[in-house]
């Protein structure tokens, strides 16, 4: 008996201990920060838990360029030059320091205004015209804080970060609540109109194809002051996706005949140093954006390439998309819109635009900044 009471007894203080042990454990789950402690929950992140939170949810390409405003910067080829008439190279001053904003979409108007009622028109200093492609771009999209129209001809990366002519940097021009910025860059600091200058004067000046050394180092610098202004960009506008944008070459791949004086074999030296620049900007764009990712920012930079985006349409072509030479023998000088996109050359630019729009740098973007 005493054997068996001593056996019963010792159950009975085991289950005592084991129920008290039950009871601390189920205590230490029912408070669920303690419960994660020990088990290493995940926060649960369906509908009856917390919600995701915002800052972590990815949207579309579109969505991301256009929930805020949109800043055109740029050179000639942005800014519209070659579409010009000699009718309405001598029209109206500019607005304002040189721009112009569209207010009519964030008052609800879709279309932007300018190619309505209004005659197309250039401005006065910065030869920014109504057909360049960037109003295509604000007829197609809507953007939540609107537009603005800051790309001025002749350009450098200098006068893009410092500014021009006593006028505000083109930076300056977008913030944090920019989301889209389209920029072309880089034409005039390789020296491209000098370039054409001397290969249309060749006659007298020498061969075209001689240029090679002053073109080569000026490409050089430009590797060192495009990232500059790509950096300020991102800096500046954070969250925003910028889109750089190429240059088209302006002659066939495979010449047929000399333009004005410029022969089949500096045409295709004038598309090789064109692949060169464009070369340059593109590797520019993306070391940019592998520096957003690697720093772990939001925003994109996004080359837009462009080089063959007049195939067929070259000057000298029945249905030209860039001007040759255009003489204005009244001042016995070229018009300034000699070489530059007409205006089927700024849709066919437009159309490359909005369909890098669309489509993203291929990676994630975040919802906000």
């Amino acid at each position: 008996m005493s054997g068996d009471g001593q056996v019963t007894r010792r159950q009975v203080t085991v289950g005592a201990v084991l129920a008290v042990l039950a009871l601390l454990v189920a205590g230490v789950f029912a408070v669920p920060s303690w419960r994660c402690e020990l088990t290493g929950c995940a926060k649960d992140s369906g509908g009856s838990g917390s919600p995701e939170r915002p800052d972590d949810r990815t949207v579309s390409p579109q969505e991301a360029a256009t929930r805020g405003g949109y800043v055109a910067l740029g050179d000639s080829y942005s800014a519209g030059v070659g579409v010009q008439t000699g009718s309405d190279d001598k029209s109206e001053a500019d607005e304002g320091e040189g721009g112009e904003r569209d207010k009519s979409q964030a008052d609800g108007d879709g279309d932007d205004g300018k190619a309505g009622a209004e005659a197309k028109r250039t401005d006065g200093v910065c030869l920014r015209h109504s057909a360049a492609y960037y109003h295509d771009v604000v007829r197609t999209f809507r953007f939540a804080r609107g537009s603005a129209f800051w790309a001025c001809s002749g350009a450098t990366t200098a006068e893009v970060l410092d500014g021009r002519y006593g006028r505000e940097p083109q930076t300056d021009r977008v913030d944090a609540d920019t989301s889209l910025v389209t920029i072309s860059i880089g034409g005039n600091d390789a020296g491209f109109t000098k370039v054409l200058t001397r290969c249309l004067a060749e006659v007298l000046l020498g061969d075209c194809r001689g240029q090679d050394d002053q073109v080569a180092e000026r490409l050089d610098t430009l590797t060192r002051t495009l990232p500059r202004v790509l950096t300020d960009l991102t800096s500046r506008a954070p969250s925003a996706r910028v889109l750089v944008v190429g240059y088209p070459r302006m002659f066939a791949a495979e010449p047929q005949r000399g333009e004005a004086t410029i022969g089949k074999d500096d045409q295709r030296w004038l598309n090789e140093r064109t692949r060169e620049l464009d070369d340059i900007i593109a590797r520019s764009a993306r070391a940019a954006d592998r520096g957003l990712v690697e720093a772990g920012k939001r925003g994109s930079v996004e080359y837009v390439e462009a080089y063959d985006a007049f195939d067929g349409h070259e000057t000298g072509t029945a249905d030209p998309y860039v001007n040759g030479l255009k003489l204005d023998l009244r001042a016995l000088s070229a018009e300034t819109r000699s070489f530059h996109p007409t205006e089927g050359g700024h849709r066919a630019l437009g159309e490359l635009v909005e369909r890098q729009i669309r489509k993203g740098p291929g990676r994630p973007l975040a919802a906000r900044g």
